[in-house]
């Protein structure tokens, strides 16, 4: 079967960038060691597919993919971002990183 379930389970984000033929990597945030981690990363050997950048945020009971626009202004050290584009960890799991 080639559809995809909704919500996508990470389990099939493989599947859905090989429908749309692009490389999807989905990284999380660890809130305890302050810091990002990747979750899934493609494993297409193809450079020339476009790569999406998904942030997996989630509790016990449901997760949520929000897309990275930019993956080294999220990464970038708070200090380095300028005053217009702060954002907090814990906008993250409210927001949909539209400052990115």
């Amino acid at each position: 079967d080639s559809a995809t379930t909704h919500p996508t389970p990470l389990k099939e984000v493989g599947k859905l960038a090989s429908q749309n033929s692009v490389r999807i990597n989905v990284i999380s945030y660890d809130e305890e060691n302050k810091e990002f981690f990747p979750v899934l990363v493609d494993q297409s050997t193809n450079p020339s597919l476009p790569v999406i950048t998904l942030l997996l945020l989630g509790g016990e009971h449901s997760t949520h993919y929000v897309l990275v626009k930019s993956l080294d202004a999220l990464l970038r050290p708070k200090e380095e971002r300028s005053k217009g584009r702060r954002i907090s960890v814990t906008d993250f799991r409210y927001s949909v990183l539209s400052l990115l």
